[in-house]
């Protein structure tokens, strides 16, 4: 006998599709097109219909010579333990119709996802140092680099404070292209505005004529003392006049190349 479904309406999102035909049930999400098959069911007796809402969904990976997990569901913190061997005639049991997995789940988003984990990159590690070494108990060795080395309770040295990188922030971050290009800009602003409105040359002068931390008492020159820091100060001109154009020639460096 088979049984499809052709038509829904008012299905709650994510409903399974139920059929039971005596001590048979076949279930499928309510989406799948494919049909319910069954043993030949006796006319007069009724089908059960049922609807159902999944509450939660787990994966249990299964281990050779392992016989009993533990399932941890993601909503209302539920939990199961499963038994599980095989059984002679196994394969000739009633198969009940596969779920399909979700069709939004492609290749492409399960790509991302691995890469955005860095899932491959250690897997692919983890693999290839177990074939190097070939241990005895292949799962306790993964197991043990899921945990870094560590055991489960293991307690870990402390890492010293010298060697513990804090995330830097405010002015220790550093700078993207375009931050750094805005810096620049302002910075050739700023000093042609100087240069051209003099405050530059008087900044410059008050520099040289003013030492950092040292204070002296003004008392009048002598002749030789005043021609002594004219000369001083022709020199300091020049100096800084020379420096100007060095630091401008810069600027049309760093201009030429930016328009290339």
């Amino acid at each position: 006998m088979e049984v499809n479904l052709i038509s829904s309406s008012n299905l709650p999102e994510g409903s399974i599709f139920s059929v039971r035909a005596g001590n048979v049930r076949r279930q499928a999400p309510f989406t799948s097109t494919k049909p319910f098959r069954f043993p030949e069911h006796p006319a007069e007796s009724p089908l059960k219909i049922e609807l159902f809402q999944p509450v939660g969904s787990a994966y249990v990976v299964l281990r050779p010579g392992e016989t009993q997990y533990k399932v941890n569901f993601p909503t209302g913190g539920a939990v199961a333990e499963l038994h599980i061997r095989p059984v002679e005639g196994g394969g000739n049991a009633a198969e009940p119709q596969q779920e399909k997995e979700d069709s939004s789940e492609t290749a492409k988003e399960a790509k991302e996802y691995l890469e955005s984990h860095r899932v491959m990159q250690f897997v692919q590690a983890l693999l290839q140092t177990l074939i190097k070494e070939k241990p005895a108990d292949p799962f306790r060795y993964m197991s043990r680099h899921f945990t870094n080395g560590y055991e489960p309770n293991e307690k870990r040295a402390p890492v010293p404070s010298n060697l513990i990188e804090e995330p830097k922030v405010g002015a220790d971050a550093p700078l993207d292209s375009s931050e750094v290009q805005s810096l620049r800009q302002k910075a050739r602003d700023t000093f042609v505005q100087a240069q051209n409105t003099g405050t530059l040359d008087t900044a410059l002068r008050n520099k040289a004529a003013q030492p950092e931390g040292r204070t002296t008492t003004v008392k009048p020159a002598t002749e030789a003392e005043t021609e002594k820091l004219r000369k001083q100060a022709q020199d300091t001109e020049a100096t800084h006049a020379k420096a100007r154009r060095a630091f401008e020639a810069a600027l049309l460096d760093d201009e030429e190349v930016d328009t290339k």
